[in-house]
């Protein structure tokens, strides 16, 4: 494949995609060199505003370092590509989850060479449903109050909480 077919298929790519270099610090993921303009709709920033950017500038900074052990396995090879899902800062101030998969970039002109290719999915309507799932499974749909279903798991939890601790869950 031809450098320039190569970077077309980057640049008008539907999915967020980007070259990151690889960071020992901050998650494992440095500053982005280069990404497409659908990682731009996604982050609300211009493809301008993201090349030289901290990735970590990106991320919710309670999610930074998730992944960063997957990233050290790929870049010592023992695996060709991780997953990791992250919640993304959009720049306008909402949040938007992404699942993150990042591969070790090979360049045969050199110019990306030792980058991180990274691609985003859009996972944000999956975790809303999720939510509201989890909630209707421990929820009455009457009263909004937990369900037994529910107070069956909290009670299991304090009297094991209770055996491990000596009280024996009672007050």
């Amino acid at each position: 494949m031809s450098q320039l077919l190569s970077d077309s298929a980057f640049a008008d790519a539907g999915i967020p995609m980007a070259f990151v270099l690889p960071s020992a610090e901050r998650g494992g993921l440095g500053l982005i060199q280069s990404a497409n303009g659908a990682m731009a709709f996604f982050t609300g920033r211009s493809m301008e505003e993201l090349r030289g950017l901290a990735f970590a500038e990106l991320v919710h900074r309670d999610d930074v370092a998730l992944g960063e052990d997957l990233i050290a396995r790929l870049r010592s090879g023992a695996v060709e590509s991780c997953s990791f899902e992250k919640r993304f800062e959009h720049a306008d101030g909402h949040r938007t989850w992404g699942l993150v998969t990042v591969a070790q970039g090979h360049d045969i002109g050199g110019s990306r060479q030792g980058t991180l290719v990274l691609q985003v999915h859009d996972i944000s309507e999956r975790k809303h449903f999720v939510g509201q799932l989890e909630y209707f499974a421990d929820h009455d749909p009457l009263t909004s109050l937990y369900n037994q279903r529910r107070f069956r798991i909290d009670v299991d939890r304090q009297l094991a909480y209770g055996r491990r601790h000596g009280s024996g869950g009672l007050c």
